[in-house]
């Protein structure tokens, strides 16, 4: 089973990162909120339909641009339910394949414990300042839930914090970050609502070391970028390809 982030072009482009088949999907509320189109939106698109007009592409732009595979299960978290009630009933009648679960709020809560603990350790240990709050991310919330779920887990995309703003010559905490590349985005997708910049509620420099901690015990693979003269390093980390094919 493979899991991620909406986004099944990016997916399709990657096979040999993330292999060739997506069972699931998680959104968040961003996500949630974003993928579903209120009732008079599809009515006017309906209306101009009738009528023989031209309907504008970006009218089905969150549908169009990041389509959702066959059969794929969405599993929905932070967001509320209304809006896990919305999205869920459109896809029903739009998408009767596509399978939109609610992951419970205790879910949540349980992974934000030991992300809080860790941080407090992490602190009077004396790391950190860590900046955000103590909300953890939908990625941490799935990924501390995957743990318990899946004999193996690869973690992509945490870290390292701070690169949007320094791409964009924003002030930083980072001491070593290459600044070659420019406006780095927080969100890899355009639209939709993507962000430049993290929302503070989270404390992604957390959740970074927690996960690293637990790849270095052996729980899961933690692939991030990390400077070393072995170029091959960062983009061998959690290739599903065997040793030696094409794209590790």
């Amino acid at each position: 089973t493979r899991g991620g982030r909406g986004g099944g072009r990016r997916q399709r482009r990657r096979p040999w990162r993330v292999g060739l088949k997506v069972t699931h999907r998680v959104f968040n509320r961003l996500w949630t909120k974003a993928y579903f189109m209120s009732d008079s939106k599809i009515a006017r698109i309906q209306e101009r339909m009738n009528k023989g007009l031209e309907v504008k592409e970006k009218a089905f732009k969150s549908w169009e641009e990041n389509p959702l595979e066959d059969n794929v299960t969405l599993l929905v978290t932070r967001a509320t339910l209304k809006e896990y009630g919305l999205l869920s009933g459109q896809l029903a009648m739009a998408r009767p394949d596509v399978l939109v679960a609610r992951i419970a709020t205790r879910a949540v809560t349980m992974s934000s414990a030991p992300l809080k603990g860790y941080r407090e350790k992490m602190c009077k240990a004396g790391f950190g300042p860590y900046r955000g709050l103590n909300v953890p991310s939908s990625g941490w919330v799935m990924g501390y839930m995957m743990l318990k779920l899946c004999d193996k887990l690869s973690v992509y995309g945490f870290g390292v914090e701070g690169m949007a703003q320094a791409s964009r010559g924003l002030p930083t905490s980072l001491n070593v970050v290459d600044r070659s590349s420019s406006n780095i985005s927080y969100h890899y997708f355009r639209g939709l609502g993507a962000r430049s910049e993290g929302n503070d509620v989270h404390s992604f420099d957390t959740e970074e070391r927690a996960f690293e901690a637990l790849g270095n015990e052996g729980l899961l693979t933690f692939c991030k970028y990390r400077k070393s003269n072995k170029g091959d390093m960062n983009w061998a980390c959690g290739c599903q390809a065997p040793e030696g094919d094409e794209g590790c």
